[in-house]
This record gives structure tokens, C-alpha cells and sequence, in this order.
């Protein structure tokens, strides 16, 4: 626009009718409004300012119930994604874990559910999804992957709105249901917790743009990343503690000769 605006007024210069002039005069403002308009659309739309953008976007997550596929390809395609939508699917994730832990009728809960807090399932539950996005993020490095860890963690996240539904929706059966009953109740918690691994494997596979046997392969990776981490945590957690467990014994045995 500023290259035509330059160009008709260097033409005006060299000898426009008055007529012709004031036409020139008059349109090429008129594209200038134009182009500033567009300018400012785009600025607001990428600040997301528009409030349909955010009502868009906040009831995205829903459509991986319908089309899965299509969705995972708009939000690292079509830049569909929000880290704040991500992070409230993770939050939410956390909050249904310790819940379920906490507030199950007493009928539904596991046998060890006491000698665990609900903060500590917390803890675990988001340390378990930010694990898995940094693991899945170096194994796609060795199987030639495209996703970005910001694209691991959208999809992780956007992928545990099923366990969330239907975590909540066993929380408040386990006080309608008997034991007799118990069967709607492993199997919604079967539902949930297998329709986000297949949300998962989907949103991998398209993220990385992976073949099916290639997508296999890159998270038995880093399932097998994971297993060395933990083994490698807890045999620091051993060493520590042995070595936490000898100072004290020196230091002991320090204290009682000089007494």
C-alpha cells in the first residue's frame, strides 16, 4: 500500500488532471483504512484479544471426541494450541487424581489408599505428564521426530480430557453404586483411561508425523527412557540414604567416645 500511495503521488507530480487526482486522492486512503484494519485483526487475533477466539479455543479440547486426528493436525498446523488450555488440562488432571483418592466412597478404594496422601498422587501425577513430554521429546530426537516439546506437552495434555470426564463421572457413582455394581465403575475407569492412551498414540503419531510401527518404536523408547530414569532415581534414593545412614552412625559414635 505504501508503494502505491508513493507511486500515484509521484504521477500527481508529473501532471494528473484534477479529476484523476482526486480519485487517487481519495481510493488509496481508503486501502491504507484497509491494510491497518487487517494489521490490527491480525495483532488482536494473535494476542488473543477476540473473545471468540478464546470461546473457540476453550471448547477445542472437545472435538478429539469426534475428530481426533483432524484436531491434532490443527493444533500444531494450524496454530489451534494454548499453553494455558494445556496447563488447565493438566492441572485439572492432577486435581481429578487426588479426588479420586480422596473423596471415592470408602466401597471403591483400593486397599493401600490410606497410606498414601492425596498431595503426594498430585505431585506424581504432574511429574508423570512432564516426564513423558521431556522423555517422548529426546526419543523423537533419535527417530527423527518434528514435534517441539511444547507440541508433546499440548497433545499429552488436550489427551486427558476423557480420563478427566470420566474420573469425575466414577467419583460421584461410587456413591450411587453397590458392590454388586462395581462393574459400571471399572468399566467407565477402564474408558477413560484407555480412550487418553489412544488420544496419546494419535497425538504422537501426528505430531511427529510418524508411521504406525515408527510411532510404536518411539514410545516403547521412551517407555524404556522412563523405566532407566526411575531405576536411576531410586538407586540414587538408595545410595543417599545409605550414605545419609553411615554419617549418622560416625557422628553418633563421635558424640558417645566424648561423652
Amino acid at each position: 500500500d505504501l508503494k502505491i500511495f508513493s507511486i500515484s503521488r509521484r504521477r500527481a507530480r508529473t501532471g494528473f488532471s484534477p479529476v484523476s487526482l482526486k480519485k487517487h486522492i481519495t481510493i488509496i486512503p481508503q486501502q491504507y483504512k484497509k491494510a491497518i484494519k487487517y494489521k490490527i485483526s491480525n495483532i488482536r487475533h494473535s494476542n488473543g484479544i477476540d473473545s471468540n477466539w478464546h470461546k473457540s479455543m476453550l471448547l477445542y479440547p472437545f472435538k478429539l471426541f469426534a475428530h481426533p486426528l483432524e484436531t491434532f493436525n490443527d493444533l500444531k498446523y494450524e496454530n489451534k494450541a494454548s499453553l494455558w488450555i494445556a496447563n488447565i488440562m493438566a492441572f485439572l488432571f492432577c486435581l481429578v487424581r487426588m479426588a479420586g483418592h480422596s473423596s471415592t466412597a470408602y466401597l471403591f478404594k483400593g486397599a493401600n489408599a490410606d497410606k498414601t496422601s492425596a498431595i503426594t498422587i498430585g505431585i506424581v501425577s504432574l511429574l508423570t505428564i512432564i516426564v513423558w513430554t521431556m522423555c517422548n521429546w529426546a526419543t523423537c530426537t533419535l527417530f527423527d521426530g518434528e514435534g517441539s516439546v511444547k507440541d508433546i506437552w499440548v497433545v499429552t495434555t488436550y489427551s486427558l480430557l476423557p480420563y478427566i470426564i470420566f474420573g469425575s463421572l466414577n467419583i460421584a457413582l461410587s456413591y450411587m453404586l453397590t458392590t454388586s455394581e462395581m462393574t459400571f465403575y471399572n468399566f467407565f475407569s477402564f474408558l477413560g483411561t484407555a480412550w487418553t492412551v489412544l488420544l496419546i498414540f494419535l497425538g504422537v503419531l501426528v505430531v511427529h508425523q510418524y508411521t504406525v510401527t515408527k510411532n510404536v518404536l518411539s514410545i516403547l523408547g521412551t517407555i524404556l527412557i522412563i523405566t532407566c530414569l526411575i531405576f536411576l532415581l531410586l538407586l540414587f534414593i538408595s545410595i543417599f540414604q545409605q550414605v545419609y545412614s553411615f554419617i549418622l552412625n560416625i557422628l553418633s559414635e563421635i558424640i558417645i567416645r566424648n561423652l
